[in-house]
């Protein structure tokens, strides 16, 4: 058996941005959030060249990059006279093997390197083009502890909770770190007692407040601030 693997070169060029075909079997799909992060992306003039089949100019990998596009000329003013492509001169069979395995990402995060890179991801403004339920579940993990709480910074922070018709909870005009601790904390207590309800979970929480006394609230957060120094 020959074991010399005869990798398939493409024809590396630039086409027509109509010149193209979308896949009409394509089996991935953009959501609302998706699309405005795949724009983002492509508003950096960073993008992976499409895969085409020379069959037809149809788009084997790259579908969603071709409508992104489409729409940045057809609706926001922008010109894209040329797309960088592969060209794959090959069988039907190869042609949709290639479009199946550029559909499997292989690969995953990791998440420890991931919470090392988030402060950098954040000041050069890339933030937008990760997944925003991946940056939240960073942010939780990187929550500050209770005793580095100042207490006199989170009397002034104005918390409107806004109910839902769901068993979420949603705030608003509230510092992000804050909004973190609330959750994780709600997530916590969800946990503890076994519910999936944020509601049931923020009514315990309410109900042990109003059990304690003032005096006991004081005392501490003087001790938490003894504490820090």
């Amino acid at each position: 058996m020959d074991s010399k693997l005869n990798f398939i070169k493409p024809t590396y060029t630039s086409v027509g941005l109509y010149e193209l075909s979308y896949n009409e079997s394509n089996i991935r799909k953009l959501s609302k959030a998706g699309f405005t992060r795949l724009k983002n992306k492509i508003l950096e003039n960073v993008y992976e060249p499409l895969k085409v089949w020379k069959e037809g100019n149809v788009v084997l990998s790259g579908n969603q990059r071709l409508s992104v596009m489409r729409f940045l000329v057809e609706n926001e003013g922008f010109k894209i006279d040329k797309v960088n492509v592969a060209i794959y001169d090959v069988d039907a069979r190869t042609a949709k093997f290639i479009e199946l395995a550029d559909n499997e990402h292989d690969g995953q995060y990791d998440f420890e390197k991931l919470v090392e890179e988030m402060d950098t991801i954040s000041d050069m403004g890339l933030r937008d083009i990760l997944d925003p339920k991946l940056v939240k579940k960073v942010e939780t993990s990187i929550s500050p502890a209770n005793d580095d709480i100042d207490f006199d910074d989170l009397a002034d922070t104005d918390i409107d909770i806004l109910e839902t018709n769901t068993t979420d909870i949603i705030i608003s005009n509230v510092p992000k770190i804050e909004g973190v601790m609330f959750y994780d904390t709600i997530d916590s207590v969800c946990k503890a007692l076994g519910v999936t309800s944020q509601w049931d979970a923020l009514r315990v929480i309410l109900a042990s407040v109003k059990d304690l006394d003032t005096d006991d609230l004081m005392e501490y957060q003087e001790y938490l601030k003894a504490k820090k120094k």
